[in-house]
């Protein structure tokens, strides 16, 4: 059953006081009347943060009934548990690549997780790496080494790599894919490397600074908030790094970059939200828009698929100047996708571009079997489309 948007906004909003109590170290607000434990409960685990949450939770009068609240405790340890092992692992892996002299750069996560007062309660779903792309095959063949198995290699901006039963590694050679439609975001780290700055004392081992750093964060929130929303945790990290490095931060340098790529209105506004949400005042200010808010609780960690969709059969409608026009090459996109983006779904078919129309019959053929939800959903959003509100996004 869905929720109603007042319902979401209460339960999101109570949500995010819970987070703030245990960021401030604070005794967290009681539960209101209008938000039930359950659909609190979904509404965290959908964001990646039933182990802060519980944490807020079990400082409560009134706990969760005992069903619910072994449910919520079992995620809460298995999460906890996932993090212990992807630290861990994050610095075997970082060791071993620059002990072979492969050049590696954390990204995103992998850091912000050290900001957090507890550590162990910023739940992670993969580690991001950036590496150079002559490199590739060395990173490879080091992470086989380690037991990693290879799920995609040299298909996309990143090499994918895993190993059970939760292990999930991206290797980034390029921050943004060559088929993003965000071209500006594409354009400006069309070298990441150009930014890097050697660690003192490690060898191979390299950082960005903090300014690019919060860069790259804002440009990666970007990409998932335009791509169909994004979750709460992406908002908290904004707070938890401005509460760690903002004040050290060259604020005339972030304006100018920020500017470059047309982020600079976005930086205000997240920074706006993260402030209402987490800050000294926590609640008490609306100064951003409920639509946003909404946008924020109604996504998961990544967004929605739905927003995306519209959002795509917008950008046709554009490019076409005609919304039927836009709907049918959004159709003939999903139906006759490029090679680029075969490879991306299908990476065992790479090298195979003299045979593009039989790999459009084997996508066709694999969708029907496979995947009738999409297309259920794509049929819907583009007859939905024109009566829905703009939607943000890449999908697929």
């Amino acid at each position: 059953m869905q929720s109603s948007p007042s319902t979401t906004l209460s339960c999101g909003r109570y949500l995010t006081a819970l987070l703030r109590a245990e960021l401030r170290g604070e005794q967290p607000p009681e539960k209101p009347e209008d938000v039930s434990f359950e659909e609190l409960y979904r509404m965290a685990k959908r964001h990646g943060l039933e182990t802060m949450s519980y944490d807020a939770v079990s400082k409560l009068r009134t706990l969760p009934e005992d069903d619910l609240w072994t449910r919520w405790r079992a995620s809460r340890d298995a999460n906890s548990a996932k993090n212990m092992v992807q630290r861990t692992h994050r610095d075997r892996i970082l060791t071993e690549l620059s002990r072979k002299g492969i050049d590696v750069l954390p990204l995103k996560g992998s850091l912000l997780i050290e900001m957090y007062p507890k550590p162990d309660q910023r739940q992670m779903s993969d580690l991001d790496i950036l590496i150079r792309g002559e490199q590739r095959e060395q990173v490879r063949q080091c992470m086989t080494e380690l037991g990693y198995h290879v799920d995609r290699f040299e298909v996309t901006n990143e090499d994918t790599y895993s190993q059970k039963p939760f292990m999930h590694i991206e290797m980034h050679h390029q921050l943004f894919a060559v088929i993003s439609s965000f071209s500006q975001l594409r354009d400006y780290y069309s070298d990441p490397w150009i930014r890097s700055i050697p660690d003192e004392g490690m060898e191979h081992r390299y950082h960005f600074s903090w300014e690019d750093y919060y860069i790259y964060l804002l440009a990666h929130l970007y990409k998932h908030f335009s791509g169909g929303g994004s979750g709460i945790r992406n908002v908290m990290d904004i707070y938890v790094f401005l509460r760690q490095h903002g004040e050290s931060l060259d604020r005339m340098y972030l304006q100018k970059e920020l500017n470059k790529i047309g982020l600079d209105d976005f930086r205000q506004t997240m920074e706006r939200l993260a402030e209402q949400w987490f800050g000294d005042n926590g609640q008490k200010t609306s100064t951003v828009e409920e639509e946003i808010e909404e946008t924020i609780f109604t996504s998961g960690a990544y967004g929605m698929r739905s927003s995306s969709r519209l959002h795509n059969i917008q950008r046709m409608e554009e490019k076409y100047s005609s919304e039927l026009i836009g709907k049918m090459a959004y159709l003939i996109r999903l139906v006759f996708p490029s090679y680029d983006r075969i490879i991306v779904k299908y990476p065992q078919f790479k090298g195979k571009q003299k045979i593009l129309p039989l790999l459009w019959i084997y996508h066709i053929g694999y969708k029907i079997l496979f995947d009738r939800e999409r297309i259920s959903g794509n049929i819907k959003a583009i007859i939905e489309y024109g009566n829905a509100s703009d939607g943000k996004g890449e999908d697929e």
